[in-house]
């Protein structure tokens, strides 16, 4: 699997490379991410779902492969429309952010359309766990 490219989701997030304090790593199917006390993580199919223990915010990771035909942008598109979301826009990396839910929910979808590989990084309580959520993004090393 190519390596995705998620410096720009971390900025996208404003976080200034900081992972959180008391930050443990953890290994899943199709990379590794620190995960900070007081959060935790369970791997479902191509999803980690990782909860903050007082379930106040979230941040869900899917990596899996492309439908046959379908590119990121394609992927963001259903997944808005599935989510009753804002019409994704593209960042200049290729990078597709929408939100939901009256923008309780922000979602980025990246990945490599050549490689038919992607990753979804669905984020709830952003505005109060801004450095947790966007230090577990930048932490993440996608296995090859």
């Amino acid at each position: 699997m190519k390596r995705f490219q998620i410096g720009s989701i971390a900025v996208a997030v404003m976080v200034l490379a900081a992972t959180a304090a008391c930050a443990a790593v953890q290994e899943f199917t199709h990379f590794t991410m620190d995960i900070p006390e007081g959060w935790t993580a369970k791997e479902d199919g191509p999803t980690v779902g990782i909860i903050k223990d007082d379930q106040t915010a979230s941040l869900a990771v899917s990596v899996d492969a492309l439908h046959e035909g379908d590119t990121i942008k394609d992927l963001a598109a259903a997944m808005s429309k599935y989510m009753e979301g804002t019409t994704p826009e593209a960042d200049a990396d290729g990078d597709y952010h929408f939100t939901a839910h009256d923008g309780q929910i922000q979602v980025i979808v990246t990945g490599d359309n050549d490689a038919g590989v992607y990753a979804a990084f669905t984020m709830v309580g952003l505005e109060t766990q801004r450095e947790a959520i966007g230090g577990m993004i930048s932490s993440i090393k996608f296995k090859k």
